[in-house]
């Protein structure tokens, strides 16, 4: 295991965190003015150009991790300064966990730590787990917008935690912090469809929700603060 702050990464964790971190970033930068962040990318990708991630040790991949794992976090403070409009207000609307895949089953409170929800499993731990993955939230907005165009769809059904009520989603992006309950995370990325929700959307067609279609993806979140998360708790967006 390889401790980066608060943050634990199995040997696994690190090689997909290191590996996507090109992925990552431009999520965080997409369609902004991101030439005051670039020099924190090009301090990163040298450590990175001549690593071999399937043959690297866990010793090899400490400096490189914390570099990738503290960069990420720094890109998002630095996008968050000065960005209007101030806070929002909304509300968590629906919480799930499970013991492994989808869908999720309703609970009224959660307890969160710095790898996610206690007691949550993710059945597929080389595309799901890692630390920036911790949460999985959504919009109650986007579920019902899509139930209406006839996906029997629902909260918890694509393996989202959270369920959110209240926001734009389109300020959903990496980079956001969100206060819910007594939680604070960050949202790391866009959430990939999986074709494992294939049975809730038309067709199977699980590209709906996927962030190119617009403001209607999931989003992942790295963990900041622990604490608890309840129904109906108020959640405070910092775009």
């Amino acid at each position: 295991m390889i401790n980066v702050g608060n943050h634990t990464f199995s040997l696994i964790d690190a090689r997909k965190t290191i590996g996507g971190f090109e992925e990552l970033w431009s999520g965080y930068v997409e369609d902004r003015d991101h030439d005051a962040v670039d020099s924190l990318r090009a301090d990163v990708l040298p450590m990175l150009a001549d690593l071999d991630l399937e043959t690297a040790s866990e010793a090899d991949l400490t400096k490189p991790l914390t570099a990738v794992w503290n960069t990420l976090l720094s890109v998002g403070q630095a996008l968050r300064n000065g960005v209007e409009p101030a806070r929002h207000q909304g509300e968590v609307a629906f919480l799930a966990s499970s013991k492994g895949g989808v869908p999720k089953k309703s609970v009224n409170a959660v307890e969160v730590d710095f790898r996610g929800v206690i007691g949550d499993v993710q059945k597929n731990r080389l595309l799901h787990g890692r630390p920036f993955q911790a949460l999985c939230l959504w919009s109650s907005e986007v579920i019902e917008s899509l139930r209406a165009d006839g996906h029997p769809i629902a909260p918890g059904l694509a393996g989202e935690n959270v369920t959110l009520s209240g926001f734009d989603w389109s300020n959903l992006r990496p980079g956001a912090r969100l206060a819910l309950g007594t939680v604070l995370c960050e949202v790391s990325s866009f959430t990939d469809p999986c074709a494992q929700n294939a049975a809730w959307f038309i067709d199977g067609e699980v590209g709906v929700m996927s962030h190119r279609r617009g403001a209607v993806s999931r989003v992942y979140a790295t963990i900041v603060e622990p604490g608890r998360v309840s129904v109906g708790d108020s959640v405070t967006l910092e775009p």
